[in-house]
């Protein structure tokens, strides 16, 4: 946005340091996860499955070798 010479800038009120955040989300959110079951139990099952997964495509790749490329 433009500002005519004749228009003077108003910065903002500046906000207070530790009240950025009316609600701490992050420590309620983290406590779903660990105290609903079915949260918590889809949650652990991503977090030990994906290494397995991910190591898994990887070993295959390794296997199969690069797909040759027609350019």
């Amino acid at each position: 946005m433009l500002f005519l010479p004749s228009e003077r800038y108003v910065s903002p009120p500046p906000r207070r340091l530790g009240k950025s955040h009316s609600f701490p989300w992050l420590p309620v959110a983290i406590v779903v996860i660990l105290v609903y079951p079915p949260v918590a139990g889809w949650m652990l099952l991503a977090l030990f499955l994906s290494p397995l997964i991910g190591f898994g495509i990887g070993f295959l790749e390794g296997l199969i070798g690069t797909v040759p490329r027609r350019y």
